[in-house]
């Protein structure tokens, strides 16, 4: 391959929407990871029983595309309900995963694509939370997870704060529990505060026995306050960028790291 590219289309519950299938792109070399939401506002069904219809829409998607074997169901289970707290979230987001697994999984040319399991908000409340819980709903449905989403930031105020030491800032950040939902999930997590938080996603992975799973870094840069826009960039090179692929290829290079847990950075 000669690099990724992370799409993102709209294809609500109902009937067969219209694929684009970057025919060019991938033509030219390029591969595609596609994340298919419902909508702007509701990235998978929130209603569980609205899981299956949005399968079956998933999967007509996909059928369009025999070129693209890479695929993200939703986004952000912890976030997209407004909520942090996994109870609000967890099971429904790992019913549609499941139902979205099993209706890819069957399509002729299919069979083995990796359907990946959507990034938490990263730094959100309950964000290592919310992916160790949600690979336990989805077990529980019967379905192994083909691999995983994974959004990795750092967190300068604004672009005169940038560098590329951020990358690899060490400095980590507990994280109690916050209860917005009734369930029984509590945590007490600590993790790494910028891009690093990577590494904790893994370690949930590698706890909840999916040691060696793909992992791809699908979202990543600086977050800042939205409203400044550019300001979280400065117009200057200062190693930034080169610092994140730096940073998972010697995560990639080290030999004591699972052969599969590596991280693919990929541009959205």
């Amino acid at each position: 391959d000669k690099g990724w590219i992370t799409d993102l289309r709209y294809i609500g519950t109902q009937g067969s929407p219209s694929a684009d299938c970057h025919q060019a792109t991938t033509q030219a070399g390029i591969s595609i990871i596609q994340r298919l939401d419902v909508s702007g506002s509701e990235s998978y069904p929130h209603d569980p029983a609205q899981a299956t219809a949005y399968a079956n829409t998933f999967a007509a998607y996909v059928a369009q595309c025999p070129n693209i074997h890479v695929w993200i169901v939703g986004n952000e289970p912890n976030f997209t309900v407004h909520k942090s707290d996994p109870d609000c979230s967890s099971s429904a987001y790992a019913k549609a995963y499941a139902e979205v697994h099993k209706r890819v999984h069957a399509l002729p040319g299919h069979q083995n694509d990796l359907v990946l399991l959507a990034s938490n908000s990263p730094y959100s409340p309950g964000c290592l939370a919310s992916l160790r819980s949600i690979i336990r709903y989805v077990k529980q449905e019967g379905v192994q997870p083909d691999g995983f989403a994974a959004h990795a930031y750092t967190r300068a105020p604004n672009a005169g704060q940038l560098n590329a030491s951020l990358v690899t800032d060490t400095r980590r950040q507990t994280d109690p529990t916050a209860d917005e939902c009734p369930g029984p999930i509590t945590w007490n997590d600590t993790w790494y505060s910028h891009f690093l938080i990577y590494r904790d996603y893994i370690g949930v992975m590698e706890a909840e026995g999916m040691r060696g799973s793909p992992v791809f870094i699908t979202e990543s840069g600086n977050a800042c306050d939205p409203v400044r826009g550019n300001a979280c960039y400065p117009n200057a090179d200062v190693g930034y960028f080169q610092a994140l692929y730096k940073e998972a290829h010697q995560w990639n290079s080290n030999s004591a790291n699972p052969s599969q847990n590596q991280p693919q950075a990929t541009r959205g």
